[in-house]
Protein backbone atom coordinates (compact mmCIF):
# COMPACT_ATOMS: atom_id res chain seq x y z
CA UNK A 1 0.00 0.00 0.00
CA UNK A 2 1.64 3.02 -1.08
CA UNK A 3 1.10 6.55 0.87
CA UNK A 4 -1.02 8.14 -1.24
CA UNK A 5 -3.49 5.25 -1.26
CA UNK A 6 -3.51 5.80 2.84
CA UNK A 7 -4.91 8.96 2.45
CA UNK A 8 -8.56 7.33 1.68
CA UNK A 9 -8.23 4.76 4.56
CA UNK A 10 -8.55 5.62 8.25
CA UNK A 11 -6.43 2.89 10.72
CA UNK A 12 -8.37 2.79 14.42
CA UNK A 13 -6.19 1.34 17.26
CA UNK A 14 -6.90 0.49 20.82
CA UNK A 15 -5.65 -0.93 23.62
CA UNK A 16 -6.78 -3.82 25.59
CA UNK A 17 -7.33 -5.91 22.92
CA UNK A 18 -9.21 -3.58 21.01
CA UNK A 19 -6.33 -3.68 18.44
CA UNK A 20 -6.51 -2.17 14.72
CA UNK A 21 -9.68 -1.76 12.78
CA UNK A 22 -9.44 0.06 8.79
CA UNK A 23 -12.06 1.99 7.54
CA UNK A 24 -12.18 2.55 3.50
CA UNK A 25 -14.85 3.67 1.54
CA UNK A 26 -17.37 3.55 4.33
CA UNK A 27 -16.72 -0.35 5.05
CA UNK A 28 -15.00 -1.51 8.60
CA UNK A 29 -12.61 -3.95 8.95
CA UNK A 30 -11.19 -5.16 11.66
CA UNK A 31 -7.29 -5.86 10.89
CA UNK A 32 -6.65 -7.75 14.28
CA UNK A 33 -7.23 -7.75 18.23
CA UNK A 34 -3.55 -7.15 19.51
CA UNK A 35 -3.60 -4.14 21.83
CA UNK A 36 -2.25 -1.63 19.80
CA UNK A 37 -1.22 1.68 21.49
CA UNK A 38 1.04 3.17 18.13
CA UNK A 39 1.58 3.28 14.81
CA UNK A 40 3.83 4.71 11.98
CA UNK A 41 4.04 4.16 8.38
CA UNK A 42 5.92 5.63 5.89
CA UNK A 43 7.20 3.79 2.32
CA UNK A 44 9.21 1.48 3.73
CA UNK A 45 7.80 0.49 6.84
CA UNK A 46 5.03 0.01 9.10
CA UNK A 47 5.54 0.16 13.24
CA UNK A 48 3.28 -1.04 15.81
CA UNK A 49 4.04 -0.56 19.64
CA UNK A 50 2.02 -3.49 21.16
CA UNK A 51 0.47 -2.37 24.65
CA UNK A 52 2.39 -4.57 27.20
CA UNK A 53 2.20 -3.28 31.03
CA UNK A 54 5.78 -4.80 32.09
CA UNK A 55 8.15 -4.38 28.70
CA UNK A 56 8.20 -3.18 25.57
CA UNK A 57 6.99 -4.61 22.32
CA UNK A 58 7.33 -3.32 19.27
CA UNK A 59 6.54 -5.01 15.35
CA UNK A 60 8.29 -3.25 12.24
CA UNK A 61 6.77 -4.50 9.39
CA UNK A 62 8.99 -3.93 5.78
CA UNK A 63 7.26 -3.20 2.57
CA UNK A 64 9.17 -6.55 1.52
CA UNK A 65 6.88 -8.52 3.66
CA UNK A 66 9.28 -9.68 6.23
CA UNK A 67 8.80 -8.41 9.93
CA UNK A 68 11.25 -8.37 12.82
CA UNK A 69 10.11 -7.61 16.60
CA UNK A 70 12.26 -5.39 19.48
CA UNK A 71 11.76 -6.47 22.95
CA UNK A 72 13.00 -4.40 25.50
CA UNK A 73 12.97 -5.29 29.29
CA UNK A 74 13.12 -1.35 30.72
CA UNK A 75 10.77 0.48 28.68
CA UNK A 76 6.81 0.13 28.86
CA UNK A 77 3.18 0.88 28.50
CA UNK A 78 4.48 2.27 24.90
CA UNK A 79 2.29 5.18 23.30
CA UNK A 80 3.44 6.13 20.49
CA UNK A 81 6.11 5.32 17.70
CA UNK A 82 7.93 7.88 15.31
CA UNK A 83 10.74 7.34 12.37
CA UNK A 84 12.68 10.12 12.33
CA UNK A 85 15.85 10.87 10.25
CA UNK A 86 17.02 7.12 10.76
CA UNK A 87 15.64 6.88 13.98
CA UNK A 88 13.01 5.34 16.26
CA UNK A 89 11.69 7.11 18.81
CA UNK A 90 9.33 5.52 21.49
CA UNK A 91 6.95 7.12 24.03
CA UNK A 92 7.29 4.89 27.05
CA UNK A 93 4.40 5.98 29.15
CA UNK A 94 5.48 3.16 31.90
CA UNK A 95 9.06 4.62 32.68
CA UNK A 96 8.04 8.31 31.85
CA UNK A 97 10.50 8.98 29.25
CA UNK A 98 11.02 9.54 25.47
CA UNK A 99 13.50 6.97 24.20
CA UNK A 100 15.82 6.99 20.91
CA UNK A 101 16.36 3.37 19.39
CA UNK A 102 18.84 2.76 16.89
CA UNK A 103 20.27 -0.49 15.06
CA UNK A 104 22.64 -0.86 18.49
CA UNK A 105 19.52 -0.70 20.96
CA UNK A 106 18.28 2.46 23.28
CA UNK A 107 20.50 5.28 22.63
CA UNK A 108 18.89 8.45 23.95
CA UNK A 109 16.54 8.80 26.98
CA UNK A 110 14.36 12.30 27.72
CA UNK A 111 12.98 11.64 31.40
CA UNK A 112 10.93 13.56 32.56
CA UNK A 113 10.62 14.42 36.34
CA UNK A 114 7.84 12.01 38.79
CA UNK A 115 7.46 8.65 39.11
CA UNK A 116 6.16 6.13 36.34
CA UNK A 117 3.35 7.34 33.89
CA UNK A 118 2.97 10.41 36.51
CA UNK A 119 2.95 12.85 33.25
CA UNK A 120 1.24 10.47 31.10
CA UNK A 121 3.49 10.60 28.08
CA UNK A 122 1.22 10.23 25.00
CA UNK A 123 1.85 10.89 21.00
CA UNK A 124 5.39 12.00 19.03
CA UNK A 125 5.12 14.23 16.27
CA UNK A 126 7.71 16.42 14.34
CA UNK A 127 7.20 20.07 14.44
CA UNK A 128 9.68 22.67 13.12
CA UNK A 129 12.17 19.58 12.40
CA UNK A 130 12.11 18.81 16.65
CA UNK A 131 10.18 16.02 18.06
CA UNK A 132 7.47 17.07 20.16
CA UNK A 133 5.24 15.28 22.56
CA UNK A 134 2.43 15.22 24.20
CA UNK A 135 1.25 14.97 28.01
CA UNK A 136 -1.67 15.31 30.05
CA UNK A 137 0.48 17.24 32.56
CA UNK A 138 3.21 17.90 35.21
CA UNK A 139 2.81 15.73 38.15
CA UNK A 140 5.25 13.68 40.17
CA UNK A 141 3.24 10.89 41.46
CA UNK A 142 2.56 7.78 39.10
CA UNK A 143 -0.67 8.72 37.62
CA UNK A 144 -1.33 12.00 38.93
CA UNK A 145 -3.50 13.05 36.41
CA UNK A 146 -5.83 11.18 37.60
CA UNK A 147 -8.87 13.02 39.49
Amino acid sequence: MSEDNLKDILLITAPNEGGMAKIENDQIEIIDRISTTGIYMDSNRFIRSVQRDDYCEIIIYNNDGTFHTLLYDDLSDIHDVLFHDNSLYLVSTGTNEVVTISSFGVNKRWKVPGERDAWHLNCLDVWNNKIVVSAFGEFESNRGYKG
